[in-house]
């Protein structure tokens, strides 16, 4: 019986490595042991519905292999094949199921409960990070598979109040974060620190405020004027205007980027340094679980724009 059980533990350990990319490798055996301590597996077979479209979103689901459709009405299908988790986004935005699920394969899936994950991200900032830098690259990555394909992403851009041609006190800067996508389901005290260590600045026309393979360091909010960015492999540049995050989901994580911006006109931006803002990521779940969802929006909707232009969709 003990093997039993210590092969059962071995086997979900390997699997919820394999089916996060080998994220799993990195993560302390605490948080490893409580996932997959709460996975209960479930054998689908082709044709089976995991999950439908209006249904609350209870679980989330982890495959190492098979194939799973996901449909709505109205809209191209999204397959997936390999290795993912299902249904994260929509347990992170605490909202129904968008689409149907369907496997279109004999497999076996794990899943967990939503709100024990989000319990399991709030415990352990490193997890909760690391989800943050994987969202992020796998928003980057679509938005410059359309740039290839010419067409241009609309980020989702705040709409800010006017604003006072002084400095901004602290009252403002909170109401200019308050309206950001990235931000908005955070609360105000969380809001306030960070509008506590934001800086204004503002930049001439034809001012560099990112260089092409530079570290991350900060993000820029824009609140009046215009910076533009762009990369040597990609034809199209991407614009930024007033009550835009600079380069978008780009500007998370850490690590360098390869792309470059500068102003095009006098622009005038609130500044967050990396280090105060994962300092209080750290600190407050809130501001985590916001930037997921956010990620998690713009995502869906690339994904919706990708699908209808092929008619279809299928991820790998």
């Amino acid at each position: 019986m003990a093997d039993d059980r210590r092969l059962q533990r071995l086997t979900r350990e390997l699997f919820f490595v394999a089916a996060t990319l080998g994220t799993g490798e990195s993560l302390p055996s605490w948080v490893v042991d409580r996932i997959t301590s709460l996975f209960d597996e479930v054998d689908v077979s082709a044709g089976q519905t995991i999950f439908s479209a209006g249904d609350p979103a209870e679980f989330i689901y982890f495959m190492a292999d098979g194939r799973i459709r996901l449909t709505r009405d109205g809209a191209a299908p999204w397959i997936y094949e390999g290795r993912w988790a299902i249904g994260m986004f929509e347990v992170v935005l605490d909202r129904p199921r968008a689409r149907t699920a369907t496997a279109l394969s004999d497999f076996r899936l794990m899943r967990v409960r939503g709100d024990a994950w989000l319990d399991i991200l709030e415990d352990s900032f490193l997890l909760g990070r690391a989800a943050l830098e994987r969202s992020s690259a796998t928003v980057v990555a679509m938005a410059e598979q359309l740039a290839a394909q010419g067409l241009a992403f609309e980020p989702m851009v705040a709409s800010l109040m006017p604003l006072p041609r002084g400095k901004l006190n602290l009252i403002e800067r909170l109401a200019v974060l308050y309206e950001l996508v990235f931000l908005r389901g955070s609360g105000i005290q969380t809001l306030a620190e960070l509008a506590a260590v934001a800086e204004e600045i503002t930049v001439e026309a034809g001012a560099r405020v990112a260089e092409a393979g530079a570290r991350k360091d900060r993000t820029f909010v824009v609140l009046s004027g215009e910076i533009e960015a762009s990369r040597a492999e990609l034809a199209v540049p991407r614009t930024f205007g007033p009550g835009a995050v600079v380069l978008g989901p780009a500007s998370f994580g850490e690590g360098s980027i390869p792309w470059g911006a500068h102003a095009t006109t006098a622009t005038r931006m609130l500044v967050l340094r990396h280090d105060d803002w994962f300092d209080l990521l750290e600190e407050h779940f809130d501001l985590l679980r916001s930037a997921l969802g956010a990620l998690a929006m713009h995502r869906d909707r690339m994904l919706e724009r990708m699908a209808n232009q092929a008619g279809g969709l299928t991820l790998r």
